[in-house]
């Protein structure tokens, strides 16, 4: 493997390694949504076309992983910093017209 000067093979059994696949494949979705719901980077944003693309019912699942982010971010926080972060997000959608 190109960078690595001494690969280093181990053995798991079949069920340790599905449960660290399974753990990896979440971290990347989380990781993904993350990037998309903070729009870090503009390659991270999902653009308008493609959003237009997506069924009702992936658009709802893409709120709902937004939500579930946003939730485990604040609920990391100290508890002053909690505070204010809801605080701004009440203001936030509470002030929103749709």
């Amino acid at each position: 493997m190109g960078d690595i000067e001494h690969e280093v093979k181990i053995e798991v059994s079949l069920s340790d390694y599905e449960q660290l696949k399974k753990i990896a494949d979440q971290y990347a979705d989380l990781h993904k949504i993350l990037l998309e719901y903070i729009g870090y980077e503009d390659e991270f944003l999902i653009k308008k076309s493609r959003l237009k693309r997506l069924t009702k019912e992936e658009l709802i699942t893409m709120v709902f992983e937004q939500r579930n982010v946003i939730r485990k971010l604040i609920g990391d926080l100290e508890a002053s910093k909690r505070v204010e972060y809801i605080r701004f997000l009440d203001n936030f959608y509470m002030n929103r017209v749709y």
